[in-house]
């Protein structure tokens, strides 16, 4: 049985801005919970059909990159759970969407809508450090330069 939600939130930043964060497997750590590290398995993020091992625990769990549209759309699918970042356009900033989708068998299967409704919370508690992260700069984005260094006397 599958189960997901799709959760979004307004980021007061480019489209272009937003993806060079939120597309880049490398900052996963800095804002998605539970993942602790990511590692390519191959091909070159965010490119379709390369993998990468996201680990949250004891065993990574191994992504294929399944689609990808340039400031719009990157789609992460594992066996058992598909993850869909995307991006709209509005007149204030960016929409950030996370989507989760995950195959629940067992025991899991009776506790779908609270496991659920627990994900959902956490997803939403992730786009809201994505937005912090982004709108504060801590992040620095590959196309904007980063400050010269102070120079001595």
């Amino acid at each position: 049985m599958i189960s997901g939600f799709k959760v979004g939130i307004t980021v007061r930043r480019a489209r272009p801005e937003v993806a060079s964060v939120m597309f880049d497997v490398n900052y996963l750590t800095g804002w998605l919970s539970g993942v602790r590290s990511v590692e390519v398995e191959s091909g070159n993020p965010p490119a379709v059909g390369a993998t990468v091992a996201l680990s949250a625990g004891s065993a990574p769990d191994i992504f294929e990159i399944v689609q990808h549209e340039p400031d719009l759309l990157l789609v992460l699918e594992s066996e058992t759970r598909t993850l869909t970042l995307a991006l709209e356009g509005v007149p204030v900033g960016t929409v950030a969407w996370l989507g989760i989708e995950t195959e629940r068998t067992g025991v899991a299967r009776l506790f779908r809508r609270l496991l659920d409704t627990r994900e959902r919370r956490i997803a939403i508690r992730d786009l809201r450090r994505l937005k912090r992260l982004i709108e504060s700069g801590e992040y620095r984005t590959w196309w904007v330069e980063a400050d010269p260094p102070e120079e001595e006397d």
